[in-house]
Order: C-alpha cells, then sequence, then structure tokens
C-alpha cells in the first residue's frame, strides 16, 4: 500500500498519476482543478477547495474525514460499485459556475449527486449526509443506487428522479 501525504495542488496531482493508494491531505489545498481518483484509492483529511467540479469517485474509493469548500462534491456521472465515506458527506457553499464537459455550468452545493448514467452498487456513509446552503437538498439522485447503509441521518432533502420511493419527501433508504 503507497500512503501520501500531500499539502498542495501539485503533490496531489502527483499522487494521483502515481496511483498512490491511500492519500492524506495536510491543511488546505486551494485552486486545484477536479480529480479522478483511481480504482481502491483512499482519500483523508484537510480541506479541498476546488477551482473546478471536485471529486469524481471509481470504484472501491474511500473518504474519509475530508472536507471541500463550494460546490464541490462526489459527482457520479459513470456507474461505479462502492462508495465509502467514513465521516460525514457533507459541503458549504451556494451555486457557483463549473466547466461540465466543455460547457460553462451553474452547480449548486450538493453533498452527494448521482447524475443520469451515474449509479452506485453499495453507499455506506458512517456519519450524516448534509449541506449547508440555502435550497439546496442534501441528496440529488438522477441514477439508482442500490444498498445504502447510514450511520448518522440526512440532513436536508433528498431529490431526484431515480428515488426508491417516487415522492418528493425523499427515499426511505436516506432515513434512520
Amino acid at each position: 500500500m503507497t500512503e501520501v501525504r500531500v499539502s498542495d495542488v501539485a503533490g496531489l496531482r502527483q499522487a494521483i498519476t502515481e496511483r498512490a493508494t491511500a492519500i492524506e491531505v495536510v491543511g488546505i489545498i486551494s485552486g486545484s482543478p477536479s480529480i479522478t481518483l483511481p480504482p481502491g484509492t483512499t482519500l483523508r483529511g484537510g480541506v479541498l477547495r476546488f477551482g473546478g467540479r471536485g471529486v469524481r469517485v471509481t470504484t472501491g474509493n474511500t473518504l474519509r474525514d475530508r472536507r471541500t469548500g463550494g460546490q464541490q462534491r462526489p459527482g457520479l456521472d459513470r456507474p461505479m460499485g462502492t462508495l465509502t465515506v467514513h465521516g460525514d458527506l457533507a459541503t458549504a457553499g451556494g451555486t457557483g459556475t463549473s466547466l461540465v464537459k466543455g460547457v460553462q455550468t451553474e452547480l449548486s452545493a450538493i453533498a452527494l449527486s448521482v447524475k443520469p448514467g451515474g449509479s452506485i452498487e453499495s453507499l455506506r456513509v458512517d456519519g450524516d449526509i448534509r449541506t449547508r446552503g440555502d435550497g439546496f437538498p442534501a441528496v440529488e439522485l438522477d441514477g439508482p443506487v442500490g444498498e445504502v447503509t447510514l450511520g448518522g441521518t440526512v440532513i436536508g432533502p433528498v431529490v431526484g428522479s431515480a428515488l426508491d420511493s417516487g415522492t418528493p419527501d425523499g427515499d426511505p433508504r436516506f432515513s434512520r
């Protein structure tokens, strides 16, 4: 297992390029473009303030004790197996412009967003899922999510076209 501690954008990019299996962020890293974690990588610690879309997760990623600022969150637009978050899955902020597939797009501070074409076979969040931003849902499901294990609560609405319950009140899998 390759474990790496990073404290700047260059170190973070190098750790990802060299396929480190565990990356610990020390302090605050600002201005990073969006990152894609290789399969099986654990990202933990620190604060990431992105200049792009945030963290793109792949199969078997673990997010532990990690915070982001602005409209960054795990953005899922392709199928993946298991997503494990040790601690809370939380974001804070408002709406901001980000480059998405070559188009400037307004993105909101949503803690977990599964886009059309994306899916999660198994989601485990040991803590809470929450969004600190006026009028934003905590969870947006426009792609399917299989098994959900939630250690805390969802603080904020659960919305989207792929809800199990089919009601605007949310999805019972995200209740405790």
